[in-house]
Formats: structure tokens, sequence, C-alpha cells
């Protein structure tokens, strides 16, 4: 069973999370998210333009596979969460991509399902994703 769980785990983190950045409208804006690499991808006009080093989900607590749009944006949402906050329309639960207040941790996969970023990177990010 155990091998079961880890072969599903893997194809849902090689597949990776796909958000639209607009949520009513067509955009040319999208953020690729690579469970596999931990890492964030800024698509403008079908180009990525920046990628950025993240903190995915642990294996316990995984990131939602899927596509998924930002439908709220956030300065200081938490003490935990960061100075940005970029909410996805997950139907399940709460997430979002957000900064983090343990940078040292980004670049492993050891969130509740959020998509943790640097403070730095998420402040850069922010502003070019719209709702």
């Amino acid at each position: 069973m155990k091998a079961i769980q880890l072969i599903l785990l893997s194809f849902f983190l090689f597949m990776g999370l796909h958000l639209d950045a607009h949520a009513g409208e067509k955009s040319d804006t999208k953020i690729y998210v690579n469970l596999w690499q931990n890492k964030l991808y800024l698509i403008k006009e079908g180009k990525v333009t920046e990628q950025y080093p993240i903190a995915p989900g642990s294996a316990s607590t995984p990131t939602p596979v899927g596509h998924f749009k930002v439908v709220k944006k956030d300065k200081h949402w938490g003490s935990g969460f960061g100075t940005r906050w970029l909410g996805l329309n997950v139907p399940w639960g709460q997430y979002g991509i957000h900064g983090t207040n343990r940078p040292y941790l980004v670049g492993q996969s050891v969130s509740h399902g959020c998509i943790r970023m640097r403070n730095r990177d998420v402040e850069k990010l922010f502003p070019k994703v719209p709702v």
C-alpha cells in the first residue's frame, strides 16, 4: 500500500499546479508551479519571465494539484505567512502563495499545502499577478 501511495504522490508532484491570474477572463499572465523541482514560474504571453524557489506541501500535507485561479491578494496576512498573500480558489480548503518567516526552508517540501516563497520573491511577484 505504501508503494502505491508513493507512486501516486510522485505522479501528482510531477504534474504540477497551474494558476490563471484572472478569475473571470482570459489572461496572458499565468503561474506554473513545478512541485517536483520546487519552482514557481511566472509566464507572460506564453514565455517564462521569472522563476523562484518555493516550499510546497509535505508528503503528509501536499499542495493541491490542478488548475486554480488567484482570487485574493493581501499584504501582511499573518505573522507566519510573510509579507504577501495570493489566495487560490481551491474548493476544498484555503491555500495560497505566500511569504514565510522561515526562508531557510524554501526549497524543501515542508508546508501544510500552501506554496511558500521568500518574502523578497513574493514581493516581486505580487504586483505582477492580478486577481
